[in-house]
């Protein structure tokens, strides 16, 4: 099955979720501003994880694997996109409020799904056929479902945060990209071993997820509850 439809799908029950839970008033100016900073994020990240790896001289995932440096390349890949992510979002939302905090990370998350959508359909039109089995679909579809949120949640705590909160939410982000990259380097590698990482990854993202909405999610409902009574 074409994975796109399970990726679209894990981010559509994201913002579902989020609506039932309560965020329901759309600010449509913080989520673009969500979508311009992925992007945004995006290129600067990219320059600077490739730019480190061209002075390694290292050209591709066969060369890390070769040089036994998985490990090393995915702690680098998870801090440079913790820190990066991070502190793109908190550097644009540090004085926004709770709520538009929530939009803003909404924006960018589903920003993201739409990029790895996109990226199937180059594959595909490419001549190449991006098809997976059900449960791996199943398996992108809560993975996608999981980061919409996690970013909804963690650009709820970055609004109106502190730098310490900044350095935390980084070290987070950082645990789960490192898991992630190391998932993708390991494919290519052994495949039955990575299913078992992606499913790791996916306990630790949720259970991640689970902790910070919990935390998150109240504090922008609150604020959403005042301009109810003020209006």
């Amino acid at each position: 099955m074409n994975p796109a439809f399970f990726i679209l799908l894990g981010g559509f029950l994201a913002w579902l979720t989020l609506y039932l839970l309560g965020l329901r008033k759309f600010k449509g100016a913080e989520f673009i501003l969500g979508v311009f900073i992925f992007f945004f994020a995006m290129l600067l990240q990219g320059l600077i994880q490739q730019g480190a790896f061209v002075l390694a001289g290292i050209k591709s995932n066969k060369d890390i694997i070769k040089r036994g440096l998985m490990l090393v390349a995915s702690l680098w890949v998870g801090l440079s996109a913790g820190f990066i992510q991070e502190g793109v979002k908190f550097a644009l939302v540090r004085d926004k409020s709770k709520r538009q905090g929530g939009f803003v990370g909404l924006g960018f998350g589903i920003a993201e799904v739409f990029a790895v959508v996109i990226n199937i359909a180059i594959i595909n039109f490419k001549g190449l056929t991006p098809d997976v089995p059900f449960i791996m679909g199943m398996l992108s579809l809560a993975e996608r479902y999981l980061v919409v949120l996690f970013h909804v949640a963690t650009t709820i705590l970055l609004a109106g945060a502190s730098v310490r909160t900044f350095l935390a939410l980084t070290g987070i982000h950082t645990v789960v990209d490192t898991l992630a990259a190391y998932y993708q380097l390991t494919r290519l590698v052994d495949p039955v071993k990575s299913v078992k990482i992606l499913i790791i990854t996916e306990a630790v993202l949720g259970l991640v997820v689970l902790v910070l909405l919990i935390y998150a999610l109240p504090q922008a409902l609150k604020e959403e509850e005042k301009e109810k009574v003020i209006w």
